[in-house]
């Protein structure tokens, strides 16, 4: 007895070594994020080939690749709620547990051959078969019995997490829980078309879009608050600065487009949810490296118009900013790209213009007015993705004509009167602007005459809405009346004015939805 408790703990601290010696690794943090790509890519390899099923198709693989993301970010997240681990030294542990996916893979092939058996979801036919399936250690898989290979390998996964909770808590405790509630986390994993379908137990598919956009979501959740729990102070700062009145406008803008679109497909509000979420994401990130970008190029200007920017903040890494930064990048592009190659493209183009806008070598908001095109076009590009929402439910039409179901007094109300109205944002700079020689109207007129050229840029757009629409002419007219005062008025607030300008849209958005032919219904937004 004494010899297998001697032993027993001779390896509990030649594991507890191991682990930490992993942890502290000075090993870049990339290279273990491309270790658990190419597990997973391996993985994918061998369930595929050689086999006599059909090609596996793009969607597929993307499929295949969020779900290992939503269960390896799940897991991060389950562990640093259990014991506190940072995130960056759990990362490089997990990433190393996860090739246990391999073992699986490769048991099955040596018991049931290339293309003998195929490994997918739980099959349920009633809320029987899920309590059993729950009992029986995930039970069956569609198309066949649950394989010796995927059972083995979620035990491991499972007896490493619980292992690894032991040696961060000493918990017997705390490894029990553990282990039920990580079990109960891969069991929904597994019963996920099920979840998302309310449990209709007569699911006919489950490799279809409406999976890809459910473990994208997730994925994007789960992703984005390990980032924010292993960079809290620098992403609090960061988020802190995302100016939401701003960010809003875009989202209103957005939901503007998924509007105009329900009014020219009317399709259900359940086919449209889950993209028009992961584009909001997208939008959201997409605006936040144009935000941290544009602090960089305009860091002479803030020292005088706004010294609360966080480059001035001493609590930040200038490093972990431009973290940040990229996070937001890739966070924004590869959510699009789950989407639509198209929501892709429309994804480059705002970052791409906002880029133009405020970084060297062009720098085009040193052009005065015109420069305001670049936020002109921005709004536009996401109007057009909240069409495109719906455009790519519609079988019959393609995404390549998409331009043809938005009329042309839209295009005309973005490119020419937004763009004069937009000149309004360079009135809270006006001191870093005439600092540096940026030519901007308020530097050119002189403040007070540049506010009444302003106020009556920012009342075209209104004047406009109500030629078009005869109906909104007393609300048009008073936020003329409104926001000429908060224009013109001496203690200037950008945010005063920007939440005028939100209101204004969010109340238009209310009447496009109220004037639809048929008259909008939310209860048959749903069916």
């Amino acid at each position: 007895m004494t010899k297998i408790k001697k032993a027993f703990f001779s390896f509990l601290e030649f594991s507890h070594s191991l682990v930490k010696k992993i942890e502290e690794s000075k090993t870049p943090f990339y290279y273990f994020l491309f270790f658990f790509l190419i597990i997973v890519s391996i993985r994918n390899f061998l369930e595929n080939f050689p086999s006599d099923q059909s090609p596996i198709s793009f969607n597929a693989h993307l499929h295949f690749y969020l779900f290992y993301v939503f269960v390896f970010s799940g897991a991060l997240l389950l562990f640093t709620f259990f014991t506190k681990t940072k995130v960056v030294k759990s990362f490089k542990v997990f990433s190393l547990y996860f090739s246990v996916v391999l073992l699986g893979m490769i048991v099955d092939l040596i018991v049931y051959g290339f293309g003998g058996t195929s490994v997918s979801y739980i099959f349920l036919e009633s809320f029987e078969d899920l309590k059993g399936s729950f009992l029986s250690f995930f039970g069956s898989f569609d198309d066949s019995e649950t394989t010796l290979g995927i059972q083995l390998h979620l035990f491991i996964f499972i007896a490493l997490f619980v292992y690894y909770v032991f040696l961060k808590t000493r918990s017997v405790i705390k490894c029990l829980i553990s282990g039920v509630v990580f079990y109960s986390f891969l069991f929904l994993a597994f019963i996920s078309p099920y979840l998302i379908n309310f449990f209709d137990f007569e699911v006919e598919s489950f490799h279809g879009r409406d999976i890809v956009f459910f473990f994208s979501i997730l994925s994007s959740i789960f992703v984005t608050f390990l980032f924010y729990l292993s960079r809290k102070r620098t992403f609090l700062i960061a988020f802190k600065d995302i100016r939401f009145l701003r960010l809003g406008y875009f989202l209103l803008i957005f939901a503007l487009g998924l509007a105009f679109g329900y009014k020219e497909f009317s399709i259900s509000f359940y086919e449209i949810i889950m993209p028009a979420l992961i584009l909001s994401i997208s939008i959201v990130f997409a605006w936040s490296f144009s935000v941290i970008t544009n602090n960089f190029a305009d860091y002479e200007i803030d020292k005088v118009s706004n010294k609360k920017r966080p480059l001035f903040d001493d609590d930040i890494s200038i490093e972990e900013y431009k973290t940040v930064a990229l996070f937001s990048l890739l966070m924004s592009l590869i959510s699009a790209a789950v989407v639509h190659y198209f929501a892709f493209f429309y994804c480059v183009l705002f970052i791409g213009i906002y880029f133009i806008y405020s970084m060297p070598p062009v720098r085009f908001k040193r052009v005065p007015v015109l420069s305001k095109l670049a936020i002109s076009l921005n709004s536009f590009i996401v109007f057009v993705l909240g069409v495109h929402v719906f455009v790519m439910n519609v079988p019959y039409v393609s995404s390549n004509y998409i331009m043809d179901f938005v009329p042309e007094r839209y295009i005309l109300f973005f490119l020419v009167f937004f763009t004069l109205a937009a000149n309004f944002i360079d009135i809270k700079d006006y001191e870093g602007d005439k600092k540096e020689g940026i030519k901007t109207l308020p530097v050119l007129l002189g403040l007070e005459r540049a506010k009444t050229v302003i106020a009556l840029f920012f009342s075209l757009p209104y004047l406009y809405v109500a030629y078009i629409y005869p109906e909104t002419i007393p609300g048009c007219l008073l936020f003329i009346v409104i926001n000429t005062f908060l224009i013109k008025r001496k203690n200037y607030r950008d945010g005063t004015l920007l939440f005028s300008c939100l209101l204004s849209i969010l109340l238009f958005l209310f009447f496009h939805l109220n004037y639809l032919t048929p008259p909008f219904n939310l209860l048959d937004f749903f069916i």
